[in-house]
């Protein structure tokens, strides 16, 4: 799983991504956030991985403190459960808030060999010790190298149909910061993204 947290440099906003297992974190200084550890005292939020299987979405965020706390432009309950693109604010400005994604960063890697043979879901390869290959979120593992390029050689996983390009994946798009906010604007957008998450249509960023 992944968080995007934001980053500016001159007028820019754009997000840096951070990858997270178990329970995380977040603070902010000036309603701009940060990842932390779950321990540090001056955490609003706690992202709690809830998932016990490899292809759930979604995580728990908690409330530490009485603070205020949009999701998608929503209030929030002390707890709430986050899905793959949600949009968590502190503030009205675009560096006040930061995305989850539910994706995993795909990482071509030695394989480490089990009890359980395993085969590449592609090529039907018998995958052994040492072996460059990648996992896919679904949880089927694929034989990734010059030879046998079996993860990229076709453009989504046979099993759940994610995307196999190692740099597919949905990000942010950076944010022109202004000086002068608008909040009829920003109303506005509010109101936009929540009827396309409705609309099950993807969110464009415009801002």
């Amino acid at each position: 799983m992944l968080l995007y947290m934001p980053s500016i440099y001159e007028l820019i906003v754009s997000w840096i991504s951070f990858e997270f297992d178990n329970t995380t974190g977040i603070r902010y200084d000036n309603y701009i956030p940060e990842v932390c550890e779950a321990e540090d005292t001056h955490a609003i939020l706690l992202l709690v991985n809830v998932n016990t299987i490899k292809n759930a979405d979604m995580c728990l965020l908690v409330k530490k403190r009485n603070s205020t706390v949009l999701v998608n432009g929503l209030s929030t309950l002390s707890a709430n459960v986050l899905h793959h693109r949600d949009e968590v604010s502190f503030g009205p400005l675009p560096e006040h808030r930061f995305y989850y994604s539910s994706e995993v960063q795909k990482k071509v890697r030695p394989f480490h060999e089990g009890e359980v043979p395993v085969f590449c879901a592609r090529s039907k390869t018998h995958i052994t010790e040492g072996m460059p290959a990648v996992q896919c979120q679904c949880g089927l593992w694929y034989v990734q190298s010059i030879q046998v390029p079996a993860y990229i050689y076709g453009d989504t996983c046979v099993g759940c149909g994610r995307p196999t390009a190692l740099d597919a994946g949905w990000t942010p798009q950076p944010v022109v910061k202004s000086y002068c906010f608008n909040m009829d604007e920003y109303r506005h957008d509010l109101l936009r993204r929540r009827q396309e998450l409705c609309s099950g249509a993807p969110i464009s960023q415009t801002e």
